[in-house]
C-alpha cells in the first residue's frame, strides 16, 4: 500500500498545484467569496471523510438550538434528487442523503434541514422558505469558498491528523495543509479520554504551525450510549460480537468495542459503504439484533458555546 502511495506522488504534485491555484484565485479576489446577511458556521475538514464532522454538527445543534433558529445546509452526497431540497417528513436518505436524513430524523422538529449542490444559490431560497432562520450550519463547506461564513471550523481526527497526511491520491488531503490558514478554530476529535496535558500541548503547537496566529485548538472525544436490542430493549451479549458499520473511519470505533458492548467479547468488523442509511448495527451472539446510533458527543472545552451575534461572529 505504501508503495502505491509513493507511486502516486507525482499525481499529488499536480493536485497540489490545481488546488493551490484555485485557493490563490479566491484569496486574491479573482474568484469572489460572498458574505452572508445571516450568521453562519462552516464545519469541514482537510481530509476526505472520517473526522467526526457529523457528530460535531449534532453537538452544535444541541448546544445552540435554544438560542437560534437553525437550518443545516449540506450537499446531500449520493442522494437521488437534484437541486435544493428542504427536508420534510416524507424525505429519506435517497432524497436528501444519509447524514442530512440523520439530522432530520433527530432534530427535524426543532431545526430546518436543507441540501443543495450550490450553497450560495440555496441560502436565499432557504431564508424565503424559513424566514425565522438566523443561523445556518454549513455542513462540509470548508472547500466551498463561494460562501464566506461567519466562523470557519476545521475538524481534524486525533488518530489521523491533517499535519501527518498528504494530498490525494498519495494521501487523503483534499487540499494542502496550508488550508488550515482559513480556520477560525481547529477541533481535534476522537481524543482518548485520558489524553495528557503534554499531549494536547504537542498537538496544539503542531496544528498552530499551519494556522493564523492565535487560532484556538480544542480537544473533544466521543462518548457512547449503551447498546440495546432493537426488538426487546435488552442487552443479550454473547461471546462473539459482529460490528457492522457504515462510517468512514471505523478503527476508533472498533478500538472502543469493549466500552460499547460493556462486555468482554471477541469483536469482528464488517465494513459497508458510508452511503448507507444505517449508521451502525450490532449483531450480538449472531442471534439478536441491536441498533446503536451515536447520539452523545461530549466536549472537553466549550467551543460550541461561542456567542454568535447577528450577523457576524467576532474573530
Amino acid at each position: 500500500m505504501r508503495f502505491i502511495r509513493l507511486f502516486l506522488l507525482p499525481v499529488s504534485i499536480l493536485y497540489y498545484w490545481a488546488t493551490g491555484i484555485r485557493n490563490w484565485l479566491y484569496d486574491s479576489g479573482y474568484f469572489k467569496s460572498f458574505d452572508l446577511d445571516i450568521s453562519s458556521i462552516a464545519v469541514g475538514n482537510l481530509t476526505v471523510g472520517g473526522t467526526g464532522k457529523t457528530p460535531f454538527i449534532e453537538y452544535l445543534i444541541r448546544t445552540l438550538h435554544q438560542d437560534f433558529k437553525i437550518t443545516t445546509l449540506s450537499r446531500g452526497y449520493k442522494r437521488k434528487s437534484r437541486g435544493l431540497v428542504i427536508a420534510g417528513d416524507q424525505d429519506t436518505a435517497r432524497t436528501i442523503g444519509d447524514e442530512p436524513y440523520q439530522f432530520q430524523k433527530k432534530f427535524g422538529h426543532t431545526i430546518g434541514v436543507a441540501v443543495c449542490e450550490d450553497r450560495l444559490l440555496a441560502i436565499p431560497h432557504i431564508l424565503q422558505a424559513r424566514p425565522d432562520t438566523n443561523l445556518i450550519l454549513l455542513d462540509d463547506a470548508y472547500q466551498h469558498r463561494q460562501v464566506k461564513p461567519s466562523c470557519n471550523l476545521l475538524i481534524s481526527d486525533y488518530n489521523k491528523p491533517f499535519y501527518k497526511d498528504y494530498l490525494l491520491p498519495a494521501g487523503n488531503l483534499r487540499e494542502s495543509r496550508n488550508g488550515a490558514l482559513r480556520a477560525d478554530a481547529v477541533i481535534v476529535t476522537k481524543c482518548p479520554e485520558n489524553i495528557s496535558e503534554p499531549e494536547t500541548v504537542e498537538v496544539e503547537e503542531t496544528v498552530q504551525r499551519y494556522t493564523r496566529p492565535g487560532v484556538p485548538v480544542y480537544f473533544m472525544n466521543i462518548q457512547y450510549e449503551p447498546v440495546t436490542a432493537a426488538f426487546n430493549g435488552s442487552t443479550p451479549f454473547g461471546d462473539d460480537v459482529l460490528l457492522v458499520t457504515a462510517i468512514a473511519m471505523r478503527f476508533p470505533l472498533v478500538k472502543d468495542g469493549d466500552k460499547i458492548t460493556s462486555a468482554p467479547a471477541r469483536l469482528s468488523c464488517l465494513m459497508f459503504s458510508p452511503s448507507l442509511t444505517l449508521v451502525m448495527t450490532f449483531t450480538l451472539g449472531l442471534r439478536s439484533l441491536a441498533v446503536k446510533v451515536i447520539k452523545t458527543f461530549e466536549s472537553s472545552l466549550g467551543v460550541v458555546t461561542i456567542n454568535i451575534p447577528a450577523p457576524d461572529i467576532p474573530a
